[in-house]
């Protein structure tokens, strides 16, 4: 029994490790509101270490503000608010501003702008989508993070 626990968890893991969001599920593309969310909540401590200000805390904001919006697929934005800054966030960062040529002010207030114009179009993309009809596989991937 324990075996058989053990295969069918691996085997649930590797299904969702592999899966590629639907771009006509609302509940996929909700998923990947908060995964994109939690990318900009990182940029934005990146900013805050970097130059200062509440970059990350203007994120957030955008992201609740469009999270009630979302009724019963709120809960898959809530991954956002664990964004963070890893060294490659700030690296990645750094890079692009080299490559470009702007500062660090500069590129951050870009990066809000195109956050919260990123989540608000998401959003609304979700919300206009008409609900899929259920299959088995909605309630697992409710619980996938």
């Amino acid at each position: 029994m324990r075996l058989v626990a053990i295969v069918l968890a691996c085997a649930l893991s590797a299904c969702a490790s592999t899966y590629a969001a639907n771009p006509e599920d609302p509940v996929d593309m909700a998923a990947e509101l908060g995964n994109r969310g939690k990318l900009y909540v990182g940029m934005g401590e990146v900013c805050d270490t970097a130059i200062g200000g509440a970059h990350r805390e203007a994120v957030t904001q955008a992201i609740r503000a469009e999270q009630q919006n979302l009724g019963v697929l709120s809960g898959l934005v809530e991954r956002a608010h664990r964004g963070h800054a890893s060294d490659e966030l700030a690296a990645h960062m750094a890079t692009q501003m080299n490559v470009h040529n702007i500062s660090a002010e500069r590129f951050c207030g870009e990066t809000l702008r195109q956050a919260r114009y990123e989540i608000s179009a998401r959003s609304q993309q979700v919300q206009q989508m008409p609900p899929l009809a259920p299959n088995p596989m909605d309630y697992a991937r409710l619980w996938i993070d």
